[in-house]
């Protein structure tokens, strides 16, 4: 066989070939193996990273849970009256110092360090760390090895609800004539109104012209700001200007909207969890007296006293001597002796006196059984006889009310009526309580008023104050807000006028500083209350059944101009009010469980204030404090 010959040449080649071959192949693998280094290695610090990020976590978590339990925790001087060491079950161990936290997660590499500025229980922002009011920031730093993380968490009380107004069924705010309803707050994140039904609202300028609904600009929006500057939310469907939908109609809610400078969430089918509140757990006064349940009736009235004619004077008579008898008795010509006549002094005559009406003031109270009683009746004035209008009292009586703890008589002054004013106070820091019946304060000429945490010089009630007067309130009381002006200096605690058992039937003014809670029934009230609360109470109306106002214009012994109140309004019933072109104003918030209507008044005022609804709850033993995460900045 004949063998071809062999070609150098491409012996050559194939050797070449296959060291380039082995050399690409060591080029991949080399790249391959550091590709995978690196991100073995990137991986490891992703891991560390995370772990780092859980380190911060577990410690914002575990800051969360013992303040949740403690609002002071980690407060300057905490960890010098307190254990310094902390344990979280199995999980996590901690030692503090000062405000500064060390820990770690048991069995792990992650370590934290945790710094505390608690301002939860100061009513000022500290400005020095950032910090709001009734606020808490927490600054963590996270380490998983050589990784590290840091998260700056800021906290607060959370408010009992987080709008102005909330219902459980329709919210309905009307005027057949023109009106304005302004949605505003003190919260700078929060401006709401929410309904679990329906929104019925006034004209917004879908028609033309401007919205009568407002959504106000709150003051620390920039200059040129248009809004939206706050949200209308309902459940179902929002009607405005007579019962357009802005839930079916865009452009109804583009120009509400706008026109309005706020936002219309209608038909979100959402349903917003209104907190329940028990009676019994509301924060208030400790020094109770009892007021017996009934009617307080103030009555003015008067009596006819008729004229009297004029009386001529009557002259002088003269004395008449004595004239001795003449002759011997039994002889012809006797004459007997006449005795002396004595004189008449003169009497004179005085003009005669017209007649005159005399008024007097009363103060009946019927009892639940229906039993009348006169608790007082004092004259008050005399007036023309063709004159009827009545004269009231230019001096203050007062009549105690509440009964003696040690005798069970109407003697002690801490709760007090004022036939002047035709008013009931409630001295500072009392809990009047009404254990049976209604409690129902009226009069003529439409008084009936009723007065809470008022201090009265000259009435005696200095001796009859609250166990709770001299204690500061953490200073709400010399702070706090009084009918849209500053409260006056002679009310200085709140107190509390509760019943028991029954309704509270107000037929005048309601004023002062305090709260009206009726655990069982209804709270009635006309238009004509400025009635605000200590931020530590927040509670202003509490009804177990419905708050209603009506409108009332007479007047008498307390004059207010609509209706003004401060705190919260809760009803689990319905919040009806008919008014007659009066003013509503709310500051702090109204809940109700029921249907929230308000009709005919000239203007209403929904004002979102957290300061009032943030320790409604009655602090016991492992209530929590309930906080809210303002802000969360992590790098």
């Amino acid at each position: 066989m004949k063998r071809r010959p062999v070609i150098r040449g491409r012996r050559g080649i194939a050797l070449f070939m296959v060291l380039l071959i082995l050399l690409v192949l060591t080029v991949l693998t080399g790249a391959f193996v550091r590709v995978n280094g690196i991100n073995l290695n990137l991986l490891s610090n992703s891991i560390q990273r995370t772990q780092a990020e859980e380190a911060c976590t577990s410690a914002l978590q575990y800051a969360w849970m013992r303040l949740d339990r403690d609002a002071s925790w980690a407060s300057p001087g905490y960890f010098t009256n307190n254990p310094a060491d902390e344990t979280w079950g199995t999980r996590l161990h901690a030692h503090g110092a000062g405000t500064e936290i060390e820990g770690e997660v048991n069995g792990t590499d992650m370590r934290f360090t945790l710094r505390v500025f608690n301002n939860l229980q100061n009513d000022n922002p500290d400005t020095v760390n950032n910090v709001p009011k009734r606020g808490v920031r927490l600054s963590i730093d996270g380490v998983a090895c050589n990784a590290r993380r840091h998260v700056d968490v800021v906290m607060r009380k959370k408010a009992f609800v987080d709008s102005s107004a909330v219902s459980q069924m329709d919210m309905s705010i009307l005027n057949i004539n023109n009106m304005k309803w302004n949605v505003e707050s003190t919260d700078p994140l929060l401006n709401l109104v929410r309904s679990n039904a329906k929104i019925v609202g006034p004209k917004v300028g879908i028609g033309g012209g401007s919205s009568e609904i407002e959504f106000v600009k709150p003051p620390t929006a920039p200059a040129g700001a248009t809004g939206p500057f706050g949200t209308a939310w309902a459940k179902d469907d929002i009607l405005v200007e007579g019962g357009l939908s802005l839930g079916n109609t865009p452009g109804y809610l583009s120009t509400a909207s706008t026109k309005s400078r706020g936002q219309y969430l209608p038909e979100t089918g959402g349903e917003y969890k209104i907190p329940d509140l028990n009676p019994d757990d509301l924060a208030g006064p400790s020094d109770k007296r009892v007021l017996p349940g009934g009617r307080y009736y103030f009555g003015i009235a008067g009596a006819a006293v008729p004229p009297v004619a004029e009386v001529l004077p009557v002259a002088e008579v003269l004395a008449v001597p004595e004239i001795p008898a003449v002759g011997i008795p039994g002889d012809l010509g006797y004459v007997p002796a006449v005795p002396a006549i004595p004189g008449v002094s003169a009497v004179p005559g005085h003009a005669g006196v017209a007649g005159f009406t005399q008024w007097t003031q009363t103060l009946q109270y019927t009892d639940p059984s229906g039993k009348t009683t006169i608790l007082a009746d004092i004259p008050s004035g005399k007036g023309k006889d063709d004159d009827y209008t009545p004269v009231p009292l230019q001096q203050d009586v007062w009549i105690p009310l509440a009964l003696d703890p040690s005798t069970g008589q109407r003697t002690d002054r801490s709760v007090l009526a004022n036939l002047k004013t035709c008013q009931i106070v409630v001295a500072p820091g009392i809990r009047a309580v009404v254990p049976e019946g209604d409690l129902v304060v009226d009069g003529q000429l439409g008084s009936g008023n009723v007065a809470l945490g008022t201090v009265v010089g000259g009435s005696g009630q200095d001796d009859h104050k609250g166990d709770d007067d001299d204690k500061d309130h953490k200073g709400h009381h010399r702070h706090g807000k009084h009918d849209g002006k500053d409260k006056p200096a002679e009310i200085a605690v709140p107190s509390t006028l509760e019943v028991d058992d029954g309704d509270i039937q107000i037929y005048g003014a309601a004023t002062g500083w305090g709260a009206m809670v009726s655990k069982k029934g209804n709270v009635n009230l006309r238009l004509k209350n400025a009635l605000a609360t200590d931020p530590d109470l927040g509670v202003a109306l509490y009804a177990e059944g419905k708050v209603t106002m009506q409108s009332a214009w007479l007047s008498y012994g307390v004059q207010c101009a609509g209706a003004s109140f401060t705190g919260l309004i809760y009803s689990k019933g319905d919040f009806d009010v008919t008014a007659d072109q009066q003013t509503l104003s709310i500051e702090g918030a109204v809940v109700t469980q029921g249907k929230l209507g308000v009709n005919n008044a000239s203007q209403v005022n929904f004002k979102y204030n957290p300061d009032y609804l943030r320790d409604i709850i009655l602090a016991k033993n492992n209530t929590p404090t309930r906080l809210e995460q303002v802000s969360f900045v992590s790098r």
